[in-house]
């Protein structure tokens, strides 16, 4: 969706305006003066401009050039009156991407705000993978989707606190990255961060793995074993896929969570523990709950905040920005200099549904850093994975075939 701000003192003709911009599915914001166009831009989040030149306190001049200095990215449409080609010309100039005359030529003006949509959207791509780094926080990739803003959210409001958190979502869509991102900024952002695969650890061993186990414990235990929890004392444990956790594991847990203390395998001493507990689940646990397979009290010690990671084909606007960090990281790891992506790498990318998310993505764009080689300074169509240039018979997929040479130009 790209909003439009249309400054014009009358208000007749601005609501025609609004109507005319709104029937071709632009987001409409109106300002009756210059006064009133200077605090929706200050507050506003604004795409284009149709800017009337006269207006009733100054000249519109005066916002184009504030809006060509401070939003290099806004484009705007001048609105002059019938051959004042003149004032046009000097807008030009100043910064404003075209102009139409009064009475106004909606064809014209349509066609002048249909450009000005391709080159905001070629900017958003360009400033996403421009901004990639900036927009990281230790290895974490800030959104541009309204879903995923909302999660952030949740983790800023939920980080300071010792609170128990459930992040739930699809595989791949960076549930432990949440995980780390609330503990960086948590009280105990200075002590350990222990990631648990829950999945990974087989039923037989998962007493000692995470709580423990003298020596002798059992055949082979030569030692005694310090567990995850007892590692993560004073900081955060990530209890990734908890489901897969059996019922006796997840009744230890929960006495964990209750009384903060665990005890090693064949030890009959207890140790007090002080460790926040986030846990993870890409399956339903109220589901599991209901057909026995996950404890209903371990549930809620856990579900004190659930916080839902929305899959990667339900926020799309942030491909541009995660290819364009993971593009640096690995080309960076390759010692290559690659500058971004064509505009059809980019268009196959974010054409895809991504049933991986996230972890395919940035398989796929490690898999592109790779193939690019010799003199190619772009990410090439060609240089992606093969699902990505062959439609997938029953995915859903629009056809990709195309491929485009022309390079998106990053400097």
């Amino acid at each position: 969706m790209y909003t439009v701000l249309i400054v014009e003192d009358e208000d007749n003709a601005r609501k025609l305006l609004r109507k005319h911009v709104e029937k071709q599915g632009f987001q409409v914001l109106e300002a009756e003066n210059l006064q009133k166009g200077n605090q929706i831009i200050d507050t506003e989040f604004v795409d284009i401009v149709l800017l009337d030149i006269n207006l009733p306190d100054g000249n519109g001049l005066t916002l184009l050039d504030r809006i060509s200095k401070e939003l290099p990215t806004t484009q705007v449409v001048v609105i002059t009156g019938h051959g004042d080609i003149d004032t046009a010309v000097e807008a030009m100039h100043t910064g404003a991407r075209d102009f139409v005359t009064k009475p106004i030529d909606t064809k014209r003006m349509f066609a002048a705000l249909d450009r000005c949509k391709d080159t905001v959207e070629v900017s958003r791509e360009l400033s996403g993978y421009r901004e990639a780094q900036r927009m990281q926080m230790g290895g974490y990739v800030r959104s541009a989707s309204a879903s995923m803003q909302h999660a952030e959210h949740y983790v800023s409001v939920v980080a300071p606190q010792d609170t128990s958190v459930l992040l739930t979502g699809e595989t791949g869509t960076g549930k432990e990255v949440i995980a780390q991102l609330i503990h960086r900024f948590s009280r105990r952002k200075d002590k350990q961060f222990v990631a648990v695969n829950c999945a990974g650890i087989p039923p037989e061993t998962a007493h000692s793995e995470l709580f423990g186990h003298e020596k002798g414990a059992f055949t082979g235990a030569d030692a005694k074993h310090t567990g995850k929890f007892q590692y993560a004392n004073g900081g955060t444990i990530f209890l990734d896929e908890i489901a897969r956790m059996p019922l006796a594991i997840q009744q230890m847990i929960l006495r964990v969570l209750e009384e903060r203390k665990v005890m090693r395998m064949r030890s009959n001493t207890e140790e007090t523990i002080d460790v926040r507990v986030i846990a993870a689940s890409n399956q339903n646990l109220l589901d599991l709950v209901a057909t026995g397979e996950f404890l209903p009290d371990l549930y809620y010690r856990l579900n004190v905040i659930q916080i839902d990671i929305p899959s990667l084909r339900e926020r799309k606007d942030d491909i541009p920005l995660f290819a364009g960090a993971f593009l640096s990281k690995h080309a960076q790891q390759m010692g290559k200099r690659i500058d971004g992506f064509s505009d059809g790498a980019m268009q196959a990318l974010k054409a895809y549904n991504w049933p991986g998310n996230v972890r395919q993505l940035r398989n796929a764009i490690e898999h592109a850093v790779l193939f690019c080689e010799g003199d190619a300074t772009h990410i090439q169509v060609g240089h992606l994975p093969s699902f990505l240039r062959i439609p997938m018979q029953g995915a859903g997929q629009a056809p990709f075939l195309q491929r485009s040479t022309e390079p998106v130009p990053i400097n």
